[in-house]
């Protein structure tokens, strides 16, 4: 019986790849790479958590798995911690999961032996590419304001917010032009106070100051909180319509209101990051209206039972530049 020391690699997979319809469908795949280590002269170390699936096909390979215990909420650290102690790494990715390349680029820092990313399902898009017409024939910007509206009931269920951006947008040079100024909340709202296509009208605010043009207005989601006397409008762009269109007059609504004393009113522009009238941007700069992406809340929705409803491949369309915050927030790997 030999006694020559194994070398220790550690492996890391997206908590996506250990779903079991998901496994099944990459396991090939992940035996390709595995099997390329002789189990005589190589082991493995895989942290518990998230990692069942992995464990049990690696064992089942004839290889001698370390298990090492580990604690949800210091998980991150404790994956760092597994790739300082090993000899090498393998990362199994998953849509290019943002906590896994952050362990990807820090692992590379770490001068191992061999670091090995194996991505799985990288066909990640931007939100455009979900709402673009196929063979000239597409959803209406209706069907997105519903969509909407479902999603932020949702949200607000399951404590989920999105971040809001202002543009800086200088030129199609400008490497970054989103800057996050808040967290939007969704706690409270629901179908009896967050409106689809709802025509306003002044016996819901009684203001002095109302102008006969606001009676034109039906935003594409309005929240209306009576108690708390605050107003919440949204704007939605699924498609290549430009935010100029009634901008003017919302903001003069939201001056009237705010002005009363009696209101407060914030307006929201939801669009994807791939927006394709690109004019806009610089409009939402200039205007200084707080932008909502569509590819973070499809990254909050695409897990939740609705998400199939909306698009049996949402996760596909949840692509944001690196320089963005992750719309995987609180993903655990």
């Amino acid at each position: 019986m030999s006694d020559m020391r194994k070398t220790n690699l550690v492996l890391l997979s997206s908590k996506k790849l250990n779903e079991k319809d998901t496994f099944e469908s990459y396991k090939e795949d992940i035996y390709r790479i595995v099997n390329g280590f002789d189990p005589a002269n190589y082991q493995f170390t895989v942290g518990k958590i998230h990692n069942g699936s992995l464990i049990a096909y690696v064992k089942s390979l004839g290889y001698e798995v370390n298990e090492v215990g580990q604690h949800l909420n210091s998980l991150y650290n404790s994956n760092k911690k597994l790739i300082r102690e090993s000899e090498g790494a393998i990362f199994f990715i998953y849509n290019k999961s943002s906590i896994m390349m952050k362990l990807l680029e820090y692992a590379n820092s770490c001068k191992l032996t061999a670091v090995v990313p194996v991505y799985f399902n990288t066909t990640k898009q931007n939100a455009t590419y979900l709402f673009r017409a196929k063979n000239g024939f597409s959803h209406s910007e209706s069907r997105w304001n519903a969509i909407m509206q479902l999603s932020i009931i949702w949200m607000g269920k399951n404590n989920k917010r999105l971040d809001a951006y202002y543009s800086s947008y200088e030129s199609k040079k400008s490497d970054r032009w989103l800057s996050k100024v808040e967290r939007l909340s969704f706690k409270g709202w629901n179908s009896h106070n967050t409106i689809v296509e709802g025509k306003l009208n002044n016996r819901l605010f009684h203001i002095d100051k109302w102008h006969k043009d606001f009676d034109n207005l039906s935003p594409d989601i309005v929240h209306i909180d009576q108690e708390n006397k605050k107003v919440v409008i949204i704007e939605i762009k699924a498609l290549s319509s430009s935010v100029k269109q009634n901008m003017t007059l919302y903001k003069r609504l939201q001056k009237s209101l705010g002005d009363s004393g009696k209101w407060e009113c914030e307006l929201y522009y939801l669009l994807s990051y791939g927006h394709e009238t690109i004019s806009d941007w610089s409009v939402l700069k200039e205007s200084r209206v707080k932008i909502l992406l569509w590819e973070e809340l499809f990254s909050k929705m695409k897990d939740s039972d609705i998400a199939p409803y909306i698009d049996e491949h949402l996760e596909h369309y949840t692509l944001m530049p690196n320089w963005l915050k992750s719309t995987e927030d609180n993903e655990v790997v």
